[in-house]
Protein backbone atom coordinates (compact mmCIF):
# COMPACT_ATOMS: atom_id res chain seq x y z
CA UNK A 1 0.00 0.00 0.00
CA UNK A 2 2.82 2.31 0.64
CA UNK A 3 3.85 1.95 -3.02
CA UNK A 4 0.39 2.93 -4.22
CA UNK A 5 0.29 6.00 -1.99
CA UNK A 6 3.59 7.26 -3.43
CA UNK A 7 2.44 6.82 -7.08
CA UNK A 8 -0.73 8.90 -6.51
CA UNK A 9 1.01 12.10 -5.39
CA UNK A 10 3.73 11.69 -8.06
CA UNK A 11 1.12 11.20 -10.76
CA UNK A 12 -0.88 14.25 -9.68
CA UNK A 13 2.35 16.32 -9.45
CA UNK A 14 3.25 15.22 -13.00
CA UNK A 15 -0.24 16.17 -14.28
CA UNK A 16 -0.10 19.52 -12.46
CA UNK A 17 3.36 20.31 -13.90
CA UNK A 18 2.24 19.29 -17.41
CA UNK A 19 -0.83 21.48 -17.10
CA UNK A 20 1.31 24.47 -16.07
CA UNK A 21 3.59 23.97 -19.12
CA UNK A 22 0.62 23.65 -21.49
CA UNK A 23 -0.93 26.85 -20.10
CA UNK A 24 2.44 28.64 -20.41
CA UNK A 25 2.80 27.57 -24.05
CA UNK A 26 -0.76 28.70 -24.80
CA UNK A 27 -0.04 32.09 -23.20
CA UNK A 28 3.14 32.45 -25.27
CA UNK A 29 1.21 31.69 -28.49
CA UNK A 30 -1.60 34.07 -27.50
CA UNK A 31 0.86 36.89 -26.72
CA UNK A 32 2.63 36.34 -30.07
CA UNK A 33 -0.61 36.83 -32.01
CA UNK A 34 -1.63 39.79 -29.85
CA UNK A 35 1.75 41.44 -30.46
CA UNK A 36 1.48 40.85 -34.23
CA UNK A 37 -1.97 42.43 -34.26
CA UNK A 38 -0.75 45.40 -32.22
CA UNK A 39 2.22 45.94 -34.56
CA UNK A 40 0.01 45.94 -37.65
CA UNK A 41 -2.36 48.49 -36.06
CA UNK A 42 0.59 50.70 -35.09
CA UNK A 43 1.90 50.56 -38.67
CA UNK A 44 -1.51 51.68 -39.95
CA UNK A 45 -1.50 54.56 -37.46
CA UNK A 46 2.02 55.57 -38.49
CA UNK A 47 1.02 55.48 -42.17
CA UNK A 48 -2.02 57.65 -41.45
CA UNK A 49 0.18 60.16 -39.62
CA UNK A 50 2.66 60.05 -42.47
CA UNK A 51 -0.09 60.80 -45.00
CA UNK A 52 -1.33 63.67 -42.83
CA UNK A 53 2.17 65.11 -42.59
CA UNK A 54 2.68 64.78 -46.35
CA UNK A 55 -0.65 66.48 -46.98
CA UNK A 56 0.31 69.36 -44.70
CA UNK A 57 3.69 69.71 -46.41
CA UNK A 58 2.11 69.68 -49.88
CA UNK A 59 -0.47 72.24 -48.78
CA UNK A 60 2.29 74.51 -47.49
CA UNK A 61 4.28 74.05 -50.71
CA UNK A 62 1.17 74.83 -52.78
CA UNK A 63 0.63 78.01 -50.78
CA UNK A 64 4.26 79.06 -51.32
CA UNK A 65 4.04 78.32 -55.05
CA UNK A 66 0.83 80.33 -55.36
CA UNK A 67 2.52 83.30 -53.69
CA UNK A 68 5.56 82.91 -55.94
CA UNK A 69 3.28 82.70 -58.99
CA UNK A 70 1.54 85.94 -57.98
CA UNK A 71 4.89 87.64 -57.44
CA UNK A 72 6.15 86.50 -60.84
CA UNK A 73 2.96 87.66 -62.57
CA UNK A 74 3.29 91.06 -60.92
CA UNK A 75 6.94 91.23 -61.97
CA UNK A 76 5.99 90.22 -65.52
CA UNK A 77 3.36 92.97 -65.56
CA UNK A 78 5.90 95.59 -64.46
CA UNK A 79 8.47 94.43 -67.02
CA UNK A 80 5.91 94.41 -69.83
CA UNK A 81 4.94 97.97 -68.94
CA UNK A 82 8.61 99.01 -68.91
CA UNK A 83 9.28 97.34 -72.29
CA UNK A 84 6.22 99.01 -73.78
CA UNK A 85 7.43 102.35 -72.45
CA UNK A 86 10.82 101.81 -74.12
CA UNK A 87 9.11 100.72 -77.35
CA UNK A 88 6.93 103.84 -77.20
CA UNK A 89 10.05 106.01 -76.88
CA UNK A 90 11.54 104.40 -80.01
CA UNK A 91 8.21 104.82 -81.81
CA UNK A 92 8.02 108.49 -80.82
CA UNK A 93 11.63 108.97 -82.00
CA UNK A 94 10.66 107.54 -85.40
CA UNK A 95 12.36 104.13 -85.19
CA UNK A 96 9.24 102.06 -85.79
CA UNK A 97 11.16 98.86 -86.63
CA UNK A 98 13.02 98.86 -83.31
CA UNK A 99 9.79 99.80 -81.48
CA UNK A 100 7.92 96.90 -83.11
CA UNK A 101 10.77 94.52 -82.26
CA UNK A 102 10.68 95.52 -78.59
CA UNK A 103 6.88 95.51 -78.48
CA UNK A 104 6.88 91.94 -79.82
CA UNK A 105 8.41 90.75 -76.55
CA UNK A 106 5.71 92.44 -74.44
CA UNK A 107 3.04 90.26 -72.78
CA UNK A 108 0.01 91.96 -74.25
CA UNK A 109 -2.47 90.10 -72.06
CA UNK A 110 -1.31 91.92 -68.94
CA UNK A 111 -1.55 95.44 -70.34
CA UNK A 112 -3.98 98.11 -69.17
CA UNK A 113 -6.36 99.78 -71.63
CA UNK A 114 -4.00 102.75 -72.18
CA UNK A 115 -1.05 100.41 -72.71
CA UNK A 116 -3.09 98.33 -75.17
CA UNK A 117 -3.75 101.47 -77.19
CA UNK A 118 -0.01 102.21 -77.32
CA UNK A 119 0.75 98.57 -78.18
CA UNK A 120 -1.77 98.65 -81.03
CA UNK A 121 -0.28 101.89 -82.35
CA UNK A 122 3.28 100.52 -82.28
CA UNK A 123 2.61 97.07 -83.71
CA UNK A 124 -0.25 98.03 -85.99
CA UNK A 125 -2.20 95.00 -84.81
CA UNK A 126 -4.91 94.52 -82.26
CA UNK A 127 -3.97 93.14 -78.87
CA UNK A 128 -4.45 89.37 -78.88
CA UNK A 129 -7.07 88.19 -76.43
CA UNK A 130 -5.73 85.81 -73.86
CA UNK A 131 -7.38 82.49 -73.22
CA UNK A 132 -7.94 82.13 -69.46
CA UNK A 133 -5.53 79.64 -67.98
CA UNK A 134 -6.95 76.76 -66.00
CA UNK A 135 -6.03 77.06 -62.36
Amino acid sequence: MAAQNQNGPNKSLFIYTSLIFVVAILLIILSFFAMSNRDSKMNETEQAQSITEKTAALSEENKNLAEENKTLKDSNRVMSAALLSIANEYYTAGDTAKAAEIAASVDASSLTDEEKTVYTAITGTAVPTAVPAAE
